[in-house]
């Protein structure tokens, strides 16, 4: 979704159905990948989802996970034990200290990003791994891309794993994206 091509979304949409992934699967790469290509995209590619759902023939109601009750608090604490699981031990090196808006950037990162997406049932760590490097490379946004390799590393995914990522995403990202996480891999 993150380069808002309608044409090839519909058709590997239909083509995830084809190959086994389902429904709830599908959506819930969805609303991962709006974090990266905004929600005008992500609203976008719900609604061509559930037109191909329909012309499919495939009855989905989206189950309602996010409990709107839910505590801020425990929202962010649960973010922050995923990003530790996914990411390690944060680095305590940082030359100044953030400013009140940087605060509050990763207290709605750590609570709506990390505890309320990364953690939501449908696709396991290594899928939204997956699906996160090849969103930020096929953006060039190098800088949470190198994070996220290295969340990859952490997790067990082999450096050649990695590489293999960006090979795959070339062809729908372009060579340049596709060289220079390659590049940031090694």
């Amino acid at each position: 979704i993150v380069l808002a091509r309608e044409t090839q979304l519909r058709r590997h949409l239909g083509n995830a159905l084809h190959v086994g992934l389902t429904p709830e699967q599908i959506v819930e790469l969805i609303i991962h990948d709006t974090w990266y290509g905004g929600a005008p995209a992500g609203l976008n590619a719900l609604a061509l989802c559930k037109a191909v759902f329909e012309e499919r023939g495939v009855a989905f109601t989206p189950p309602r996970i996010h409990d709107t009750t839910a505590d801020p608090d425990r929202l962010f604490e649960r973010g922050t034990q995923l990003r530790m699981q996914y990411m390690g031990t944060p680095s305590a090196a940082r030359p100044v200290p953030p400013t009140e808006a940087e605060r509050a950037f990763n207290r709605i990162t750590g609570e709506y990003y990390w505890g309320a997406t990364w953690t939501r049932p449908g696709l396991d760590l290594p899928s939204r791994c997956l699906c996160t490097m090849t969103c930020l490379a096929a953006l060039g946004r190098e800088g949470p891309l190198r994070s996220h390799i290295r969340g990859a590393l952490h997790i067990g995914f082999t450096q050649d794993q990695v590489i293999e990522v960006f090979m795959h995403m070339m062809l729908y990202g372009g060579i340049p994206f596709a060289r220079g996480a390659m590049d940031i891999a090694n």
